[in-house]
């Protein structure tokens, strides 16, 4: 029965666990049926999200980076953002492995971006950070339009996952923060930058992080303080609160220090700060 013929979730469900085992154009249908589908009811999301053999082939699509289309891992990239957006679901998307292969995606994207040659070859997740890179994940020269929207994406979904801190430890210890470091060390706002500084102030309560970013000179605290004079509340407040986060560690503290000559005065009384600490 052709899916649009369908009428009750269920069967929606059903064919569209089919055409995700398809061709590459039938699993782009599956996943924009589930798509639909998103909007209809509380019991219809409960239903996706406790569809095991959904999930796990929506799963396995996501850990498949072989020559995946853009079209294909936008609505990909969707569909689990829209679901990440609802915290009783986490543990449901974290037991299908979503944080951790969302981070990879990230990660492979950034990598994609040194090789066409924005960094240096040497520049991995897991090395320092050197003071002369600068990626800016805006120029066209890295990702065109889809691409870029899709990273975003993935960083959105990872930033919402990151509410759970049992999750964000977990993507601490695969290396989150030296992958936030690589996507706030460009010059220009940008949607990346927003989500990418709000997961750093979310990492900050963590004592890795500080020591993370404080490593050889690395110039992530120099650009968070440039930051501050940037006109957007959400982002200010993201990156007071981080630099307030980290100014306990004392290396961290001394690279602030080195900086308070450029520091603006900010003024945002509507935001609080919040110190948390967790080993």
């Amino acid at each position: 029965m052709p899916p649009d013929s369908v009428d009750t979730p269920d069967q929606i469900i059903s064919n569209s666990l089919e055409l995700l085992y398809g061709s590459p154009e039938d699993v782009i249908k599956g996943i924009n049926h589930v798509l639909l589908l998103l909007g209809k009811s509380t019991d219809t999301l409960v239903s996706i999200v406790q569809n095991h053999q959904l999930m796990s082939a929506l799963a396995r699509l996501l850990g498949d980076d072989s020559n995946q289309s853009i079209e294909l891992m936008f609505s990909l990239g969707k569909l689990f953002l829209s679901l990440s957006l609802i915290e009783d679901f986490h543990q449901i998307l974290s037991g299908h492995r979503v944080g951790a292969l969302t981070l990879g995606l990230v990660e492979l994207e950034i990598k994609r971006a040194q090789h066409r040659g924005s960094a240096p070859a040497s520049l991995t997740t897991d090395s320092a950070v050197p003071a002369n890179c600068v990626i800016d994940l805006t120029s066209q020269n890295l990702f065109h339009r889809n691409r870029s929207v899709c990273f975003f994406v993935c960083l959105s979904i990872l930033d919402n996952l990151a509410d759970d801190s049992t999750v964000l430890k977990k993507m601490i210890k695969k290396s989150l923060v030296d992958i936030l470091i690589q996507c706030i060390l460009y010059r220009k706002p940008s949607e990346h930058l927003f989500v990418a500084v709000s997961l750093l102030n979310k990492t900050s309560a963590f004592a890795d992080t500080p020591s993370d970013l404080s490593r050889n000179g690395c110039r992530a605290i120099s650009q968070l303080t440039h930051l501050l004079s940037f006109p957007q509340n959400a982002l200010v407040h993201d990156a007071i609160n981080t630099l307030f986060n980290i100014s306990f560690h004392q290396e961290c503290a001394n690279f602030i220090s080195a900086e308070k000559d450029t520091l603006p005065i900010v003024d945002i009384p509507a935001q609080k700060l919040t110190l948390q600490h967790h080993s």
